[in-house]
Formats: C-alpha cells, structure tokens, sequence
C-alpha cells in the first residue's frame, strides 16, 4: 500500500507533472512512443533502445507503490533497458522493491524552482533565436549534441524536428539557439503546463564554456515561458549547471535520484547495433 507521507506541496507537484510533460515531448514522436498513466506516476516507453527513452516517472511519491513497479516491468517488456525516476521521498517499499529487482541508483538530479519569476535583463552576448515547431533543428541538433555528449547520428531518429505545441496534454513548446561570432554555441528548451515553464536541455558547446552563455540562454527560456504564461519556472539541474541556477534565483525543492538495471557488455551492442540500424532508416526517411 502506499505510504501515508505527506502529499507533495502544489507548487512542486505541478512543477513534477510539467517536467513529465516535457519529457513526453521530446518522446513522443519516437517509433513505438506509447504512455501510461496511473494515479501519481506515468510510464514512457518507445522503440529507441535507450533507458532514457523507457521511463518510470513519479509525479506524487505518496501515491505510488511497489506495485507500480510491477506493471513497470510488464509495460517495458524484457527486449529494452528502462529507468525510474522519482523523488526521494518516496515510501521506504519502493527503494527495497527497487533493490530486489536488481536496479541501482545512478544519477540525482537536484529538481530547481524559480519562483516568483524575475525580470531578467538580456545580457547581449547571445543572439538567441525561437525555432519554429515542426522545423528542421540543424541549428539546433549541433548545439545538444556537443554540449550533452550525444552522437550526431542519432539525430534522425531522436529529433528529427522541432516538436510542435500538443494540445492533447496541453503543453506548449519552444526551442531556443544562442548564437555568438555568427555560430551556435547554446541551446534550450521550455514547454509550458499549469503555468509552470519547464525547461531543459540547457547547454552550452564545450569550446564556449565559461562566458556566461549558459546564464544568459536560461533567462532567454524564464522569459519565453513567461510570455507563453508561466508564473514559475522549473527544471532539473546537473551538478555543472547547480551553481549556476543558484545565482539566478532557482532553489532545490526536490531531488530526483534516477533507477536503472545494469546492462551487460553484450546486451550493450545489442542495443547499440539496433539503435544505428534505426537511426539508419530514419536519415533515409527522412532525406527520401
């Protein structure tokens, strides 16, 4: 049963589901994206043969129980590596079902609330662009991928485009490209829900680092969301990105440890071999 903890304050709980909204943007034009929702936890699952595309997402710890985590594991299926996400405060179940079945704790990411949101005066060092939905991200793709490490490749498949507004869930999007000496050399993204602006994929290019690009590419987002109407401006902070935060008003209000099974050597290239050949169809979709 779930525990009796105190529910999770209102503002972090919309916060919560705004973050899970943006997740489900990025995923949703995957091949397989499918989504499950249940009283205070959703599932993600797609295709893409990444555990960050299969995703436990806990919205509201006092709802959920060792039993969510049963039908997580029937959702995703034996064939793809999956996550769970979650506050901390979760009932002390879930981390001994989590144990027993062989996950382990990898990644905690600090959940940052900016609130009330500031007026934040542009620093001009950027010229920062809105992409708009349903267009090509080349500018975009280049940013994400050096500042996050990901493979250029993959971009067919994992954004093939700027996603649009969906009103299914009522979330509004944007992306945003800083461009410095005529280049792109940062990226973000807001999506809008409850008045909350989400924002994430925050970055910077490596050989950019260190100007002050970062501050400047998340006040450019605060100041999108708020045009799009948000009050409050939430996202996920890494440990480089913290300090960062910090200095422009965010504050932790929740911390989001993240879940996963180990994957073995083999089961590694599996993945890795499906995801090109994937990728692969997707760039002559795309180009044909």
């Amino acid at each position: 049963m779930p525990s009796a903890r105190a529910a999770m304050p209102p503002t972090v709980g919309r916060c919560l589901r705004t973050g899970r909204e943006a997740l489900w943007q990025y995923l949703r034009t995957l091949p397989g994206a499918t989504r499950r929702d249940a009283p205070g936890v959703t599932w993600v699952r797609t295709d893409v043969p990444v555990d960050l595309t299969n995703t436990m997402l806990v919205v509201d710890p006092a709802a959920v129980s060792p039993v969510d985590l049963d039908a997580a594991a029937s959702f995703f299926g034996r064939d793809r590596p999956w996550r769970v996400l979650l506050p901390r405060e979760v009932p002390d179940g879930i981390g001994r079902a989590l144990v027993a079945r062989g996950m382990r704790a990898r990644v905690e990411e600090p959940g940052m609330l900016l609130e009330p949101l500031p007026s934040i005066r542009p620093a001009r060092r950027l010229t920062i662009r809105e992409l708009p939905p349903g267009r090509d991200v080349a500018a975009f793709a280049p940013v994400w991928c050096a500042a996050f490490g990901i493979p250029r490749w993959t971009i067919p498949l994992v954004l093939p485009s700027v996603p649009g507004d969906d009103p299914v869930w009522g979330a509004r999007n944007r992306f945003l490209v800083g461009w410095a000496d005529g280049s792109p050399v940062a990226c973000a993204t807001v999506t809008v829900t409850e008045g909350v602006a989400g924002i994430a994929s925050v970055g910077t290019i490596p050989s950019a680092r260190g100007r002050g690009y970062g501050t400047e590419i998340t006040g450019a987002a605060v100041e999108a969301g708020r045009s799009m109407g948000a009050d409050v401006a939430f996202l996920f902070a890494s440990r480089m990105g913290q300090p960062v935060y910090e200095r422009m008003g965010f504050r932790t209000v929740v911390s989001m440890p993240s879940w996963a099974a180990p994957v073995g050597p083999i089961r590694t290239l599996r993945y890795l071999l499906r995801l090109r050949r994937m990728s692969r169809r997707a760039a002559r979709a795309v180009s044909g």
